[in-house]
């Protein structure tokens, strides 16, 4: 049952991105968020990771499948944010709002008791697609502790600046002038457990974006013809996407092994994101290289795929800080403990 049912909530999200997401109609989904996300939640995505106890025997393979899905079709909505939102606040135990969540970390913050209220916050932040939510869930580190909060987007004293990463994709900043929160918990550990994950989904993200450019550069390649034959038949190109490939699949095994369990060891996070971090940067190559002009246009869809595995590189700590924070704990193990450390990533 559970088999089927991961089948059938990842088909029909393909389906139904296959069918909003068109080429020439994937900035009209943009514009009409609205539209798109009423039939997101239709499927229940939001509430994958928390809303279907005893039917999935654990929502971590599907999870990754959507994100992955979500990644390759260029999804412009927080489908991923949504999910990891409501498991943080599940995680807390506050009950989630309806709606449209915004998922963000604050740090250095300060909770300003309030008389028979709940505390107000005091902080700034970075929080993707703010300006569209209705609820902000946030991984609070405050010099009272860890918490996590829950505002409503509208509150008084919440300032929104509107930003955007390389992709066009809202990536808020947002200052808090005592901000009253609708609710809170202390949750030890939890800035950090937030960070791995949303680190985690990134790099399925990427995956899936980056098989998407694949895919895309093969059909292209195959269909588009130089000197009487197909680009594809000539061996530099081949051996190009064939570097591509092996990247692309290096990364979708590192974002397996990260999701081979519900709460994965954090080197195997820095892993999936550090061989994202590649593919996404030969991948890009490779593609606009095989493409040539036409891969630059703004009508050509290239640039969907290409713009998102640009920014989120840098997004929920880049593949050289992955790889230096890993370098660190190797080299604290000292040198016998390595191959065993390197061997029991699994």
């Amino acid at each position: 049952m559970s088999a089927g049912l991961e089948t059938l909530i990842v088909d029909s999200y393909a389906r139904l991105c296959a069918a909003r997401l068109d080429p020439r109609a994937h900035e009209q989904a943009r514009q009409d968020m609205q539209a798109f996300w009423n039939e997101v939640e239709a499927l229940g995505l939001p509430g994958l990771l928390t809303d279907y106890d005893g039917e999935l025997e654990r929502p971590e393979p599907t999870a990754l499948a959507i994100a992955q899905a979500t990644g390759y079709h260029c999804v412009p909505l927080p489908v991923v944010e949504n999910m990891l939102a409501r498991a943080l606040l599940r995680k807390a135990g506050l009950e989630a709002p309806a709606g449209m969540l915004a998922l963000g970390i604050v740090r250095d913050a300060e909770l300003v008791e309030a008389t028979g209220q709940a505390p107000l916050l005091q902080g700034h932040a970075t929080v993707p697609w703010a300006r569209h939510a209705s609820h902000l869930v946030l991984a609070v580190q405050a010099r009272q502790g860890e918490h996590v909060l829950l505002l409503a987007a509208n509150a008084p004293g919440l300032a929104i600046e509107h930003g955007h990463n390389l992709a066009h994709e809202p990536r808020d900043r947002l200052r808090f002038e005592r901000v009253q929160c609708l609710a809170q918990a202390a949750l030890a550990d939890c800035v950090e457990a937030t960070s791995l994950e949303t680190a985690r989904y990134r790099a399925a993200l990427m995956t899936g974006a980056a098989e998407s450019a694949l895919d895309m550069t093969v059909a292209y390649v195959n269909a588009r013809s130089q000197f009487g034959k197909p680009l594809g038949k000539f061996q530099a190109v081949q051996q190009s996407l064939a570097v591509f490939a092996g990247e692309v699949t290096s990364a979708l095994s590192a974002c397996s092994l990260a999701f081979a369990t519900s709460a994965p060891d954090w080197r195997t996070i820095a892993i999936a994101k550090m061989r994202a971090d590649v593919a996404a940067s030969v991948g890009c190559n490779a593609a606009h290289q095989a493409h040539g002009a036409i891969g630059v246009t703004a009508e050509y869809p290239l640039h969907l795929r290409t713009r998102r595995l640009w920014s989120w590189r840098t997004e929920d700590g880049s593949g050289a800080s992955w790889a230096r924070r890993l370098g660190r704990d190797f080299i604290a193990r000292g040198a016998d403990a390595l191959w065993p450390a390197v061997t029991g990533l699994r």
